[in-house]
């Protein structure tokens, strides 16, 4: 499976196709069932400032099904997941569940924080998400980190 990839796909259907445990963590803030999209956000920014924000404009009317769930801890050894996807605070939960060279899964990478963390705390990943316009978002903000060449 390559790594450092983001996969414009819906992460069910991305999910179905892996085997058992092919991620060390799964690191998941996901979408939560309340119908607010992300210019709304009333707490956005109270713990961390982020940086270039585009709103979401999905609406999230629905949390993820039970089979995501389900999918999801097939998939994957750990998992974490949790609501607050701000570079400022991704590293923690990065360093307690995913050995160094493991392997990141996020489901609803949308614009690649958690991707970019895990790459600078030296760990590989994988992203899916449904939207093209946060994959190419997504993308644009991996560029840098992906053109750099290790020297380790």
């Amino acid at each position: 499976m390559s790594v450092s990839v983001v996969h414009n796909t819906d992460c069910l259907a991305f999910m179905r196709g892996l085997g058992d445990n092919a991620f060390d963590l799964a690191l998941v803030d996901s979408p939560y069932g309340i119908d607010e999209d992300g210019s709304k956000n009333h707490t956005r920014g109270l713990l961390a400032t982020s940086q270039n924000y585009k709103a979401y404009s999905s609406g999230d009317k629905e949390p993820p099904s039970p089979e995501f769930f389900t999918e999801l801890f097939r998939i994957s050894k750990n998992q974490i997941i949790w609501g607050a996807n701000h570079m400022d605070l991704i590293a923690k939960p990065i360093l307690a569940g995913c050995p160094p060279n493991g392997v990141i899964y996020d489901p609803f990478c949308g614009t690649a924080t958690t991707l970019i963390g895990a790459h600078k705390l030296g760990r590989r990943w994988i992203g899916s998400e449904i939207s093209a316009e946060y994959c190419e978002i997504a993308n644009k903000r991996l560029k840098p980190y992906l053109d750099q060449v290790s020297l380790f």
